[in-house]
């Protein structure tokens, strides 16, 4: 189960790097950081539409990225 855990978080590493920096980043703080949407838009200066815009195109770049992982 260990190793199965591992290599899980290693192909989601590696498609975190294949997203785009911007994208990237605000899912970074989102999900990692566990920043809500108007957080990440006061820390960042950016307008909330471009944040909320960036976590949903990322997402769905991710969610291609692992779909053969199921």
């Amino acid at each position: 189960q260990i190793l199965a855990i591992e290599q899980e978080a290693s192909v989601l590493k590696k498609a975190l790097v294949r997203l785009a920096p911007d994208q990237r980043e605000i899912v970074e703080k989102a999900y990692l950081g566990e920043l809500t949407h108007q957080e990440i838009s006061t820390q960042t200066g950016l307008p909330l539409g471009t944040i909320k815009s960036r976590i949903r195109l990322g997402l769905e770049r991710l969610r291609h990225e692992l779909k053969d992982m199921r």
